[in-house]
């Protein structure tokens, strides 16, 4: 009797239990749990800020983007598909570098912009891995 109730219990929690992750899943790039949650209006959400920071470089899209999508640990390539820009490698970064952050004279620095007010992103990687970033540093308005 135990067992079967056991059961019973699994069977009802187990889809919610299955469901709860998903977001985070989402967060990691993971879709393949599409049939159990709609990820529909976030993609659209992502897609309309990087078609609006693609085509008129809008600094508010850009920051939308860094507060949402961009994490540290990402690779070059990954940022580069979240922000539909190619990035290009900034080799006189010292001045960067020497600013403050933890950075380490080995580290790369890539940009991306200007956006439309003239502003130009510049993001550290070390061993292809993006450092230094939080995304809350993104979620004040402009």
């Amino acid at each position: 009797m135990t067992r079967k109730i056991t059961g019973l219990i699994l069977i009802g929690i187990g889809p919610f239990l299955l469901i709860s992750g998903c977001e985070a899943l989402y967060e990691a790039g993971v879709t393949g749990m599409a049939p159990f949650v709609d990820f529909e209006p976030r993609i659209r959400e992502e897609e309309k800020h990087r078609k609006e920071y693609q085509e008129h470089g809008s600094p508010a899209a850009l920051r939308w983007l860094l507060a949402n999508r961009i994490q540290a640990g990402m690779s070059v390539a990954e940022v580069e598909k979240v922000l539909g820009q190619t990035a290009t490698r900034e080799f006189n970064d010292t001045w960067l570098k020497t600013k403050g952050g933890h950075y380490r004279s080995g580290d790369s620095t890539y940009k991306w912009g200007p956006d439309s007010e003239g502003r130009t992103l510049y993001l550290v990687f070390r061993e292809g891995k993006l450092v230094n970033f939080n995304p809350r540093d993104y979620n004040d308005s402009l």
